[in-house]
């Protein structure tokens, strides 16, 4: 029986571990957009239409059985588990939080100054926004 290990010294072995890690990474971050944003139900309600139509396909015709799997009177069991998941997250609260993202303060301003040469040095000076709160009484003191 011949050896089969991968010999990672090799500079072909590095790029094919690389090729895969990349394509396991993807196939990580594809599975796990489409559960964030709820495509597992669409995957089981495919499979559950699938499944009906190949049973429906058996006693009728092509038609009359994509009109059977498509009908709401007739679901399966996937169906209504979709049907039951879908309806259990929505009531989740988590998902309806009141969280708010500010990106932007209100009435903040930019101001960019000349810069200051002092002992051969630049610099530039960064004002950001106003200050609204009046000033410390007494001022604090430098240390």
């Amino acid at each position: 029986m011949p050896d089969q290990t991968i010999d990672l010294t090799n500079r072909t072995s590095r790029k094919t571990v690389k090729i895969l890690f990349y394509i396991i990474a993807r196939f990580i971050t594809v599975v796990s957009l489409t559960v964030s944003m709820g495509g597992h139900w669409g995957l089981l309600q495919t499979i559950g239409w699938a499944n009906m139509y190949l049973d429906y396909s058996k006693d009728c015709s092509l038609i009359s059985a994509i009109s059977k799997t498509f009908d709401s009177e007739t679901t399966c069991e996937i169906c209504e588990l979709v049907r039951a998941g879908k309806k259990q997250e929505s009531h989740q609260d988590f998902l309806k939080s009141n969280f708010k993202l500010d990106l932007f303060q209100e009435g903040a301003s930019v101001e960019l100054i000349d810069p200051i040469v002092e002992h051969d040095q630049k610099c530039v000076v960064i004002k950001l926004g106003t200050r609204r709160s009046p000033p410390d009484i007494p001022p604090p003191r430098l240390a």
